[in-house]
């Protein structure tokens, strides 16, 4: 996708969270001024991500643990993790939204990720949003991530990231994962309280599979590798 369908995208998405809640509405809202803000060429030099957490049943918890694990299985493919909240926002601010999770196809296809955990993560609708979000700020700022390499210094085998290939639709994989604690919230059909037709977890669902957006349930196993499971 180009920065212009990202940015239709997420007036469709604003058009559907019309009926749903205050939360959803201002999420996307919020992300839509951001996309029309000015992109800011500011150099970003991340040190070393921290690997461990206070918390491990926690969102950030969960994150690091899928990094640990190295490789995910999703799909028909083998995805090998790199990184984790990699700064995609640019300037001069004390907190920048970050990208949860980079990784890659054996270095020939680009995989970004956003992460929701439990009961209490955003929905969705706003989750995918989120993820559009970060596609469209990591292509406006290509040259920035292309120039300074933009990964923290102890990312694994960081020489498989390329950015470029965010260019291109068929060497990029958009993801938004969850717990299976998280998804059972979303089981049925009705995902908000004014439903209608628009709103159906099927109509949510195909739309953003015409964004290039998969969701899945990625599961922590016993051994410690996590099973990925695609929503449908």
């Amino acid at each position: 996708m180009t920065t212009v369908e990202i940015r239709n995208a997420m007036e469709q998405l604003q058009a559907i969270a019309v009926n749903t809640n205050k939360k959803t509405r201002d999420k996307i809202q919020l992300y839509i001024t951001k996309m029309d803000e000015p992109i800011l060429f500011w150099p970003a030099h991340p040190g070393d991500f921290v690997a461990s957490v206070a918390n491990w049943d926690s969102e950030t918890g969960y994150q690091r643990k899928i990094l640990r694990s190295l490789v995910s299985i999703i799909g028909k493919e083998q995805v090998s993790w790199c990184d984790i909240e990699i700064p995609v926002v640019f300037g001069n601010y004390p907190r920048r939204p970050c990208l949860d999770l980079l990784g890659h196809v054996n270095g020939n296809k680009l995989v970004i990720c956003e992460l929701k955990y439990g009961l209490n993560g955003d929905n969705p609708l706003i989750a995918g949003a989120q993820i559009l979000f970060y596609y469209f700020m990591i292509l406006s700022n290509l040259d920035n991530f292309r120039v300074n390499n933009i990964l923290h210094t102890n990312a694994i085998n960081p020489e498989n990231i390329h950015w470029e290939y965010s260019e291109d639709n068929d060497r990029i994989e958009i993801l938004v994962a969850a717990n299976q604690n998280y998804w059972e919230q979303y089981a049925g059909e009705n995902w908000f309280r004014n439903q209608n037709e628009r709103h159906s977890r099927t109509a949510i669902l195909n739309i953003f599979e015409g964004f290039g957006v998969k969701f899945y349930q990625a599961q922590e196993n016993s051994d410690k590798t996590f099973t990925w499971t695609k929503i449908q």
